[in-house]
């Protein structure tokens, strides 16, 4: 286990009562796993900065950060990360698929059908919980 913690961010994504979910490429570390997307954090940059861009160099797609939704640690075998995620509003842009395999647009309640990164799962498990009330964009 790696001493260092990547700090990583994530978008639960909403749009019109969906939430985005995207699939790694099967070449990838975790491939084929379901993720909502983000990045790693570059030194100087703000989470909600990097959440930003990432979506952009990712999708080429125009977002909104609106707030903290949830941090976790989760210890892979060869490296820990903290995942910051936030509630985002997509905004405008042609979904293009540079990093990721696919991406769906689903409800809530799908998720729990959803082969996700083992990171990403307390993120499902907050949203299932249903006491934070997702926003409607």
């Amino acid at each position: 286990m790696a001493d260092r913690i990547i700090k990583v961010t994530a978008a639960v994504m909403i749009h019109q009562d969906k939430i985005l979910v995207a699939q790694r490429k099967k070449e990838k570390h975790m491939g084929l796993k379901w993720e909502f997307p983000g990045g790693k954090i570059k030194v100087g940059e703000t989470p909600e900065t990097c959440l930003e861009r990432e979506l952009e160099e990712e999708f080429s797609i125009t977002t909104r950060i609106h707030s903290f939704f949830h941090s976790n640690v989760h210890h892979y075998p060869d490296k820990s990360v903290e995942l910051i995620s936030f509630l985002v509003e997509y905004l405008s842009g042609q979904f293009q698929l540079r990093d990721h395999q696919a991406i769906r647009w689903v409800n809530s309640n799908e998720l729990k059908n959803i082969d996700f990164a083992e990171a990403d799962l307390p993120i499902v498990e907050k949203i299932l919980k249903g006491k934070t009330r997702l926003p409607s964009f």
